[in-house]
């Protein structure tokens, strides 16, 4: 669609393109009409009578104020979210499409290199190009035979057309005044109409409903892909975001991220990470929480689309357009805008990483993976920005606390990835990353705590104000009497877990409940403006408590391993998943939480 716009404009032509809108498209076919589909393509008669149960004489019943009316007989059409009725509605919509093909009267669009385009189809969404009003009756005429063969019907009111050039006075149907939506595209006469301004406001809105929701880094990082970055994903095949618009999404990261949950966002105000962007780039067993460069990405998936499209061409399996795509590479010449954009950025990304590849002029195969595979969106991304930052940068009491107690900084967070305890896990990893909220601007100052001066906030508000001294006493017996690893003191080489066995799973996930009840400490006396809230206390029965629940939780989780592994593989050997949960959960007081 962009491609036929952007050459017609090119051109000067005069181009017709119809969005037809059939009258509930799915609910109408016949049943007949489906019958006789099937025949015709050959499908067994058995597997004909099996889909046509499906279909036939089912009955609905519809809730109305929690009474259920007499049940309905549903006579015609297939049911909406039914898996197969996409494919049922294309079987029966393909004759159609194949009439207009073929019809040697109709000559639709001519592309470049003379390739003849007439329609484009994806389930009931079709559009037709046509050079003239004679062509486009020719279509009508065959859509409303189809429509009395299947008891379809054409929404004539919904049914628009983008006329380009010099306008005919005798348009059967209404000329669109507005951007016209075509799977999930808006189109105009001059080309696509993006959707991105559109797009971040609903990003926006979407963040500041969950900003309450989000407790942990990593959920919050979960919401923001799945939630909101995600909506990017199908418009940046096409679509072209700008700078102003990559720094605004960057800025509402930063303000979901990093700010507190207090804080109202703003666009006039620019935002700040806790950590260095390159860090915050990085995976989590390094320090860093995998936030997406969109920059990079964006153009990850012009490379990838060029990837597969060189894929599909080596094993003869493109359609129309994409055939139409290795025509003006073959002939180095590029006529879009799209395909120019994809062949620059795959160039240059070969050229960077895969300099032995053949030229994207000499049609190679696609670029492949130690798997022999084509190159996944994934793996092209984590090439380019593995290169932008290749390694994350240290904070300086990073490196000092490295050389002071002789660990790699990076083994802290690969243990710190495997704690279990969810605001645990997130306390530690934010406290080794040095990203807590509130406390990073304090250097050099007084503690409001204590009163007592210090030079880093972490190391002293977790291990030596006073307030903190004063409960060691309790923080090391908790310690003591709940694992089979004993300390004598509370300090920063106690929050060091990186030096224990991995298998070991009760110190780790207790370090970080601990550390988290603390920072729930620390914060009331920071932060905490409402007298009426109840101070927390650490208390040895409230850490043991979050022990016992996450211990059984884990133990919930190895019963339904040992089940699924009996009933799907066949596996009978649960005496030693029993055997490993008791070594890794073990306490003094429950040697063997899982009985063999």
């Amino acid at each position: 669609m962009k491609e036929v716009i952007e050459i017609s404009n090119k051109r000067k032509n005069n181009t017709l393109i119809t969005f037809y809108d059939f009258n509930k498209a799915f609910d109408s076919i016949s049943h007949k009409s489906i019958t006789r589909t099937l025949e015709h393509i050959g499908i067994p008669p058995k597997f004909t009578a099996i889909l046509l149960n499906l279909l036939k004489d089912t009955k609905n019943k519809i809730k109305i104020n929690d009474f259920l009316v007499n049940g309905i007989t549903i006579r015609r059409g297939t049911k909406q979210g039914d898996p197969i009725s996409p494919t049922i509605f294309a079987l029966v919509l393909e004759p159609l499409l194949i009439d207009i093909i073929n019809d040697n009267t109709i000559k639709g669009f001519t592309l470049p290199n003379s390739k003849s385009l007439k329609l484009t189809a994806f389930a009931d969404d079709i559009a037709t190009f046509t050079n003239s009003t004679e062509e486009l009756m020719k279509i009508n005429t065959k859509i409303q035979k189809y429509c009395s063969a299947t008891s379809s019907s054409l929404n004539k009111e919904k049914t628009v057309m983008i006329a380009i050039g010099d306008k005919p006075h005798d348009l059967p149907f209404q000329e669109s005044t507005v951007p016209e939506r075509y799977l999930g595209l808006n189109f105009t006469k001059t080309g696509l109409n993006s959707k991105y301004n559109t797009l971040i406001q609903e990003m926006k809105n979407n963040l500041i409903k969950w900003k309450s929701q989000a407790i942990t880094m990593k959920a919050k990082m979960t919401i923001l892909k799945t939630y909101v970055l995600s909506k990017l994903t199908y418009h940046q095949y096409m679509d072209n975001l700008n700078e102003e618009q990559i720094e605004e999404i960057n800025n509402m990261t930063r303000w979901f991220l990093f700010s507190s949950v207090k804080n109202t966002y703003t666009e006039e105000r620019k935002y700040k990470t806790m950590m260095k962007i390159d860090r915050a780039y990085a995976d989590w067993k390094e320090g860093g929480i995998k936030l997406w460069d969109i920059e990079l990405r964006h153009i990850a998936f012009k490379i990838w689309y060029m990837n597969r499209l060189l894929h599909n061409n080596y094993n003869n399996n493109n359609n129309t357009l994409q055939e139409w795509y290795m025509e003006q590479l073959s002939r180095k010449k590029a006529h879009t805008s799209t395909l120019n954009d994809m062949c620059r950025h795959w160039g240059v990304f070969r050229v960077k990483f895969y300099q032995n590849h053949p030229k994207i002029n000499e049609l190679p195969d696609c670029i492949r993976n130690d798997n022999d595979e084509p190159l996944k969106l994934k793996e092209i991304y984590e090439l380019m920005i593995k290169d932008r930052h290749p390694t994350p940068r240290r904070t300086e009491w990073q490196k000092l606390w490295a050389v002071r107690y002789n660990t790699a900084i990076h083994k802290v967070f690969i243990n710190i990835n495997s704690i279990s305890h969810q605001k645990g896990r997130n306390t530690l990893f934010r406290f080794f990353s040095r990203s807590l909220p509130g406390i990073n601007h304090e250097r050099d100052t007084r503690c409001k705590i204590c009163g007592h001066l210090f030079r880093d906030p972490y190391s002293h508000l977790f291990t030596l104000c006073q307030d903190i001294l004063d409960i060691e006493k309790t923080i090391i017996s908790t310690v003591n009497k709940l694992s089979f690893i004993k300390i004598h003191r509370w300090s920063m080489d106690t929050l060091d877990i990186s030096k224990y066995n991995r298998t070991e799973r009760i110190f780790p996930n207790l370090i970080g409940i601990i550390a988290h009840q603390l920072w729930k400490i620390i914060c009331h006396k920071l932060f905490n403006t409402d007298e009426s809230k109840p101070e927390p206390k650490f208390e040895q029965k409230v850490i043991e408590t979050e022990l016992l629940n996450l211990i059984e939780t884990e133990k919930f989780i190895t019963l339904k391993k040992i089940k699924h592994d009996e009933a799907i593989l066949k596996n009978t050997n649960q005496d030693l998943h029993k055997y490993k949960f008791n070594k890794a959960w073990q306490t003094p007081a429950a040697p063997n939480p899982l009985p063999i």
